[in-house]
């Protein structure tokens, strides 16, 4: 088994700052967007405020594919689906017990609503739908082009510049759909509406319990009291009796199965770029650093989602271990290795003479970033194999009809050639001969550096 990592190599020198500004914008945009799309702004139902050790696992891309799927699954076991339940189950809520987006929250919420949208799916014309298509889009490009590179129709650049380093994100960021139309930002829960409904001078807790005869008359008849429903189950059972079937309901089972499905197929994808299949592995480190970052990302998240699939737990559309010391490391060490492959990739990218990018060094890098559908980059000049030269017509040519001598000299070169190359090539002796099928035939003796051209009519010779 042979595993090799090419030496870190500094190769971005001679990208100007306009394209720079392209490599960043094509990097970070599939990540932004997936942030942006899959973390909304918290519902805070208490005056103090989570620490930010609280608020960034949010952004991690486990806890937001969680989200998708757990939105999913509560349309999909829902009685009864209205506004209220589409508001409540997008939000992020902040409670005096931490974070909660359990089914619960649903009646919870009802007193503290200021604002919930028209309709029970989400809006043509709304931000939401304008980041699902534009997701859709991205997660559509790099699909097709990964399917293209495994079925030869296209060559998929496997050594990743800048600009393709959160490719993977686009992929998977394709399972919103699954929950693009229940998804919503047309809501608003808070404290302020708590306040007002209940007249009191602070929110009520666990500690600060009104008293029940207080709520039991006048304007607080029939109220749902706040703090009953935070600190009593009673409550709960009956909403989720009357509102959601089990999580053992066949449709929701099913779901969860067929979830996994891309999931794992994208953690096989991933370990394609660490691990030595074929008993061989060659590749520049932000390749290499691309694939160990979203192994760990797809092997943690398939292993989360497994656990929690398994034991029913999508009654809550924050992830259960969102507050948990070690998801919290976890989420660390994936926007470390975000930033250190970005790092990397600014230090390794190249701009290939076609003009894309390519973290792989060398002629090579040139090469293999430059091929596509019939056509090849031919090196040339010192290093490469072969001469080459250029030809152009005679200046005493009349019309389109060149005039060439019987010999005809031409010049060194030394660049690049792209395009595609002919089959009528052959290979006598030390000579190489290219039928152009004009009855042109051009001939370059190997070692020198110069070639000319000679009229054949002969038929072509196998």
């Amino acid at each position: 088994m042979r595993y090799v990592l090419f030496k870190l190599t500094y190769q971005s020198g001679d990208i100007i700052f306009a394209d720079w500004i392209t490599l960043f914008t094509l990097c970070l945009a599939p990540l932004i967007v997936h942030v942006l799309s899959g973390a909304p702004r918290p519902s805070y139902l208490t005056r103090g405020r989570p620490p930010w050790h609280e608020r960034f696992c949010h952004y991690n891309p486990t806890s937001i594919l969680w989200r998708y799927a757990a939105i999913a699954d509560r349309r999909i076991r829902a009685r009864s689906w209205d506004a209220l339940t589409m508001a409540a189950s997008n939000a992020l809520f902040w409670t005096p017990r931490g974070w909660d987006g359990s089914e619960e929250m649903v009646a919870v919420a009802r007193p503290l609503t200021t604002r919930l949208p028209e309709h029970t799916r989400v809006e043509i014309f709304s931000k939401e739908s304008l980041l699902t298509v534009i997701i859709t889009l991205q997660g559509t490009s790099a699909v097709y082009s990964i399917a293209g590179g495994l079925s030869g129709a296209t060559y998929f650049n496997s050594s990743f510049g800048l600009d393709a380093v959160f490719f993977p994100v686009a992929v998977f960021g394709l399972l919103r759909l699954c929950a693009a139309f229940w998804l919503t930002e047309d809501y608003h829960f808070g404290y302020t509406a708590v306040k007002d409904s209940f007249r009191l001078n602070s929110f009520p807790s666990v500690r600060e319990e009104p008293v029940r005869e207080d709520l039991d008359k006048g304007p607080f008849a029939g109220v749902v009291r706040m703090d009953s429903l935070l600190q009593s189950d009673e409550p709960y059972d009956v909403v989720n009796r009357t509102r959601f079937r089990p999580t053992s309901y066949w449709p929701s089972i099913l779901f969860r199965a067929l979830w996994m499905v891309p999931v794992c197929g994208l953690w096989v994808l991933s370990s394609f770029y660490v691990v030595p299949f074929g008993g061989k592995y060659d590749a520049p480190v932000t390749s290499w650093l691309v694939g160990l970052m979203f192994l760990i990302l797809f092997t943690a998240s398939g292993a989360i989602y497994a656990y929690y699939f398994v034991r029913g737990r999508t009654t809550t559309t924050l992830i259960p271990c969102i507050s948990a010391f070690w998801y919290k490391i976890y989420t660390v060490l994936i926007f470390g290795l975000m930033v250190t492959t970005i790092a990397i990739a600014c230090v390794e990218t190249k701009k290939t003479p076609c003009g894309r990018y390519t973290s792989l060094g060398g002629v090579l890098g040139d090469i293999t970033a430059c091929r596509g559908q019939g056509t090849v980059l031919f090196p040339v000049g010192e290093g490469s194999k072969g001469p080459f030269a250029l030809a152009s017509s005679n200046p005493n040519s009349a019309g389109d009809a060149p005039v060439l001598d019987r010999n005809t000299w031409m010049y060194n070169f030394t660049g690049t050639c792209i395009g595609r190359p002919s089959d009528d090539l052959w290979v006598f002796s030390d000579y190489y001969s290219l039928y152009n099928g004009s009855g042109w035939v051009v001939t370059a003796e190997e070692g020198t550096s110069y070639a000319h051209y000679t009229h054949d009519t002969r038929d072509k010779v196998e």
